[in-house]
């Protein structure tokens, strides 16, 4: 500030002020994310937008922007489908009708992964659908067992 004029000192002052009182009410930054130049470690640290799923004593959490597909099969078992924030489609039902339990949360078999989902197409056999990572739409269907995702 040697060859600024006293306005311009002023000014500078009061930016720098007002900078202060920022980092202040925001809170302090984390260091990896005030370093430019660092932003591997910046990006390591991101946590996808989720939010909670709840379904008997488990608590799942699904990728903001996608929707829960609730499912109650012919037996009456309750069963629940989400993608979570690693984008991996995962499921949860009800060990018998009426159970207040659940089973827990478990990867959907065929390890497909999804940008939004998750959708039933047809109840029996029971399909699930989802958009995947190349934005094409996939489908598991499960007969039996589940026959891992395929291009609908």
């Amino acid at each position: 500030m040697r060859n600024a004029s006293k306005p311009q000192q002023h000014t500078l002052r009061r930016l720098v002020h007002v900078l202060a009182l920022t980092v202040l009410a925001v809170g302090a930054l984390p260091a990896t994310a005030a370093m430019a130049g660092d932003q591997q470690r910046a990006d390591a640290s991101f946590e996808p937008c989720s939010y909670p799923v709840i379904r008997g004593d488990f608590t799942g959490f699904a990728l903001c922007s996608t929707d829960v597909l609730d499912f109650v099969n012919p037996n009456t078992i309750q069963e629940a489908f989400v993608v979570g924030t690693d984008q991996r489609i995962y499921h949860i039902a009800q060990r018998y009708a009426g159970d207040t339990a659940w089973t827990g949360w478990l990867q959907l078999p065929g390890g497909g992964k999804a940008v939004d989902g998750v959708w039933h197409v047809n109840p029996a056999p029971l399909t699930v659908s989802v958009i995947g990572t190349d934005f094409h739409t996939y489908c598991n269907i499960r007969d039996t067992d589940w026959s891992g995702w395929n291009r609908c």
